[in-house]
Parts: structure tokens; sequence; C-alpha cells
């Protein structure tokens, strides 16, 4: 795994993304924590880092660790005129109107990278980016 995903995994998991597990490391794309067990010592848990991407509480954790804490911002999207199929099934907006509506920045953040991967393009460029003022 990258530098920058890593780092970002990293920076969730200190702050309380999976409170009850203690990071481990990343290979390839997957996450591994060790659970620990009461009296039994520690079992080791794997995820994706995928499914680390839709977890909202990974977001929310990167954010506090970055100071996204309690930040909101407005989303814009312009919807255009367009055909599904056929002519008849066109749906009836207005050419550009705008809709706009208020959410957690981290959930913002989080859209941008579906969109990001959506496009092709890797994990690493979106924290690349996303971090690129943090030393490593």
């Amino acid at each position: 795994m990258n530098n920058h995903t890593n780092h970002a995994i990293q920076l969730a998991a200190e702050n309380r993304w999976k409170p009850d597990m203690v990071f481990s490391c990343v290979e390839e794309d997957n996450i591994s924590f060790d659970r620990k067990r009461d009296n039994l010592g520690y079992t080791e848990k794997i995820i994706s880092i995928y499914e680390a991407f839709l977890d909202p509480l990974f977001w929310q954790s990167l954010g506090k660790a970055l100071g996204w804490e309690g930040e909101h911002c407005y989303v814009t999207f312009e919807h255009q005129e367009y055909a599904v199929e056929d002519e008849s099934s066109q749906i009836d907006l207005p050419e550009n109107e705008e809709t706009r509506h208020y959410e957690p920045i981290w959930l913002y953040h989080q859209h941008r990278l579906i969109d990001h991967l959506s496009a092709g393009k890797s994990p690493e460029e979106f924290f690349g980016e996303l971090l690129k003022d943090i030393k490593i």
C-alpha cells in the first residue's frame, strides 16, 4: 500500500475509528487489526480498504485527525436535461438548474473519493492530494 493511503488509514485508526481494535498494518488492499479478547490475547481482523472507504466512521475519524470536526460545506450540483433511452423518458428539469445542500465536510470528502475511484483513479492519488500539507 502506498504512503498517503496508509497514512490516512493510520490517522483514522489513531482517532478511534475502530476503538475495540489496534491498527496493525496495511498490505495490498487489506487493513489488518489486532482485536483484544479479554485474557485470551489478540486475534487478527482483516478488512478491505474499500470497506473502510465506505465506512462513515472512517471518515469521521480521519476528519477528527485533520481538524474537520464540526465543519460543514455547501455542495452544489448542476442538473442538465438528458435522455435515458428515448425522447419520451427525458427528465423535465430546467437547463442548468442548481440545487444546494449542506453536509459535513467528511461526507463531502467521502463522496469525492467515490467519484475519484469511479473515474478509474487510485486511492493513493486522492489521499496524496488530501494529505499534501501533512508530513508523513
